[in-house]
């Protein structure tokens, strides 16, 4: 029994032992994973160290930017905020202290006029309502009117130098050199051209009164129908020797009917030479002079045009072309279109140019609509023509060049068969001398 004591006795200080040697080896392995803890924690505070910095930089370099973007808008919103202002202060000032009327709508109409006027070329403007209306009429080449052309003569009074053939008024017997002294409620010093002929505008079928005086003094009125108007923008006539002559005034949307006309009932009378006379026109619709240019010149470039990107565009000629002797005949208000036509001739060698050199206008105007009636026209190409000579600010200088007659001055076209007079128009009479070469 004793014995069995001693080796339980024995077994508990073996178990005692082993335990305090487990415990020793437990508690060495909690050192070393606190250790390895603590190292890691070292570590990982190294390794946020760069992290925390680079954080640091970024809100900084953020903050920068975000300072001068705010800086950027501020200015260019206080440019704008001032620019408002320095308006309304002009308003303000012209509204209070100007003596006189002031019409709010020209006030506006006069600062887009100056934007425009300022910022860009002769030729770009701003066009108000009243404007862009008479302008589609004009470039359409018909209205509803009674069919007169009105200036002031030399004595401040509203002259009637010309009367559309087969129009409303030639119809009731008005002519050329008549004074319009009212129309509706409009006379005296309230009557003027642009107000009589918004007067005398209007929807066709409707009624309009007219006040006349006669070259005999004799003052009559005259209640007309408003009828469509086509504007003669050709007219044309048989010259001796068989010599058609066609004068072209402008290019608008009827030109080209009224030119294929003339041509035909020329070529229908045995034309065998032609003379188109450009003189004092000053162009017009680019789609006009194309179909013109087309009946002309055989296939190929009419003109061609390039914007400020380099952006170029051709306008060509389709096969068939002119088989009989031409010359055109120009002078310094011969621009734009005409110009085109005038260069694309001479390059395609189917005529020679006589006259004075052009206008020098070789620029291309597009109508931007701005939404309430009104429209911006603004230079957005060059042309050139086929050979690739852009004649802005130059013109094109004729074959053969003539000085006009002293004095003499070409009628409007008013209407379409009209007989002309050679021998008092030296120009003329050259051209005739050259198509016959």
């Amino acid at each position: 029994m004793e014995k069995d004591n001693e080796n339980k006795l024995s077994e508990n200080k073996d178990d005692m032992l082993i335990s305090e040697e487990k415990e020793e080896q437990n508690n060495t392995e909690n050192e070393e994973k606190t250790s390895k803890e603590k190292r890691k924690e070292k570590s990982n505070k190294a390794i946020d160290i760069p992290s925390f910095a680079a954080g640091i930089l970024f809100c900084v370099a953020f903050a920068m930017l975000t300072v001068v973007c705010v800086n950027v808008y501020l200015k260019q919103t206080g440019h704008e905020m001032l620019n408002i202002t320095k308006i309304r202060l002009i308003e303000q000032i012209i509204g209070n202290k100007y003596d006189g009327e002031i019409d709010a709508q020209k006030l506006k109409d006069g600062m887009y006029y100056g934007m425009v006027a300022f910022a860009t070329d002769r030729y770009s403007t701003y066009i108000t309502k009243n404007e862009y209306e008479h302008s589609k009429e004009n470039t359409s080449g018909n209205y509803a009117g009674i069919g007169i052309l009105i200036n002031y003569n030399s004595d401040g009074e509203i002259n009637i130098k010309g009367v559309f053939e087969n129009s409303p008024a030639e119809k009731a017997g008005i002519k050329s050199g008549d004074i319009l002294v009212g129309v509706e409620d409009l006379e005296g010093d309230e009557l003027t051209p642009n107000k009589a002929m918004d007067k005398v505008r209007g929807e066709e079928g409707t009624f309009v009164s007219v006040r006349v005086r006669t070259s005999e003094g004799k003052e009559r009125e005259y209640k007309l129908e408003r009828k469509n108007i086509d504007i003669p923008t050709v007219s044309y006539c048989m010259l001796e020797g068989k010599i058609g002559y066609i004068r072209i005034s402008a290019f608008e949307g009827v030109t080209f009917g009224q030119y294929e006309n003339a041509f035909n009932e020329l070529k229908t009378g045995g034309m065998e030479r032609l003379i188109i006379d450009l003189r004092d026109n000053g162009g017009g619709l680019v789609d006009s002079v194309k179909e013109i240019a087309d009946s002309i010149v055989p296939e190929g470039v009419i003109t061609y045009t390039e914007d400020k990107y380099g952006k170029k565009e051709y306008i060509n000629s389709e096969k068939g072309e002119i088989d009989i002797p031409l010359v055109v005949i120009v002078n310094g208000n011969s621009a734009s279109a005409s110009e085109m036509l005038a260069g694309c001739i001479r390059d395609h060698k189917k005529g020679k140019l006589i006259g004075t050199t052009t206008y020098g206008k070789g620029v291309v105007q597009s109508i931007f609509e701005l939404g309430d009636g009104t429209a911006l026209k603004l230079t957005t190409s060059r042309y050139y023509t086929p050979s690739g000579e852009c004649i802005d600010g130059v013109g094109i200088t004729p074959d053969v060049e003539v000085e006009a007659s002293e004095g003499f001055i070409l009628d409007r076209v008013i209407r379409e068969k009209e007989a002309v007079d050679v021998s008092k128009d030296i120009q003329l009479k050259k051209a005739v001398e050259l198509v016959k070469e």
